[in-house]
């Protein structure tokens, strides 16, 4: 006898919302909503986490050439051309040249040190 509270409770439930059939769908709707929304939450912070930590002192930030570069595979890099740097590894950078069709490029750092104001901001980082 000890549930029996459990089940009255359980049917005046049932009874005030047209039975036990809308119950459990009641019960169901709302366990479902409950799930998506954790669901939902759980997989926007995953993405956070996944995304890789971008070097934030090289957002928006134009970096201007001073010297002529010229690759094998044809791409410039000449006086007063200004370019952004979009991501960065160890030995090269994916830049951005303003006013260029073709872009990304992928440079090597010590060429951007040589040609450009890039060391500047990049012994920040």
């Amino acid at each position: 006898m000890g549930n029996l509270g459990l089940y009255q409770a359980m049917t005046a439930g049932a009874k005030r919302v047209g039975g036990p059939v809308e119950l459990g769908i009641i019960f169901w709707g709302t366990g479902y909503m409950v799930g998506r929304v954790c669901e939902s939450g759980i997989k926007f912070v995953v993405r956070k986490l996944r995304q890789p930590q971008q070097q934030e002192c090289y957002r928006g930030k134009l970096f201007t050439v001073n010297g002529i570069y010229l690759s094998d595979d044809g791409f410039q890099l000449k006086f007063g051309d200004k370019f952004e740097v979009l991501e960065q590894d160890s030995g090269a950078a994916l830049i951005k040249k303003i006013g260029d069709s073709n872009n990304p490029y992928m440079v090597s750092l010590d060429i951007l040190r040589q040609l450009s104001d890039f060391n500047q901001i990049d012994s920040m980082a």
